[in-house]
């Protein structure tokens, strides 16, 4: 369960992932879709409930050092473009299996010019499980198998050839 007064993302090692001094806000959205594909006579059919990876937005502070703050826009670029994962705590819940996938800045005089807040947009990885296995394809009767073109065949040719040397060794030993 999570700790009731903990806020934090972290990365794989369980420290924060950036140097942000404060989260702001975080929110998230659970969706999911339902199929549908359409039939004939314009009808659709559908079927199963499949749920979406969860996306999760968090707001970020950063105070007024220019050098962290770029440091951390650095740092959180790189999660952007990498793919390593993050987990992000709240008092309800924990997030696991997190991954980047963009973020916004701000700058205003009403949080004051110096300090910047960063919106992370997080989406979750799932994993599925692929089982695969080789088939192999082998026929009740051999001359069910398809004909295959293997090119062009020249028996005509080597049927006369080897006519033709048998009549010359023929020729040889007989004189």
């Amino acid at each position: 369960m999570a700790d009731s007064t903990a806020w934090a993302v972290l990365d794989t090692s369980y420290n924060p992932f950036c140097a942000y001094d404060s989260i702001d806000e975080i929110s998230d959205s659970n969706d999911a879709t339902v199929p549908s594909e359409p039939q004939e006579n314009g009808r659709l059919y559908t079927y199963n409930k499949v749920a979406q990876p969860i996306t999760v937005n968090v707001k970020l502070l950063f105070g007024g050092d220019f050098a962290m703050q770029n440091d951390a826009l650095a740092r959180i670029e790189r999660y952007r473009t990498g793919t390593a994962l993050l987990t992000v705590v709240t008092p309800a819940r924990v997030y696991t299996n997190m991954a980047l996938t963009g973020y916004s800045t701000t700058r205003s005089s009403t949080n004051g010019a110096c300090m910047l807040e960063v919106q992370c947009v997080l989406q979750e990885i799932l994993n599925a499980q692929v089982n695969t296995q080789t088939v192999q394809w082998a026929p009740k009767n051999p001359t069910s198998a398809d004909n295959t073109n293997r090119g062009q065949v020249q028996t005509n040719k080597i049927e006369s050839m080897a006519a033709g040397t048998a009549n010359a060794i023929g020729r040889v030993f007989n004189g």
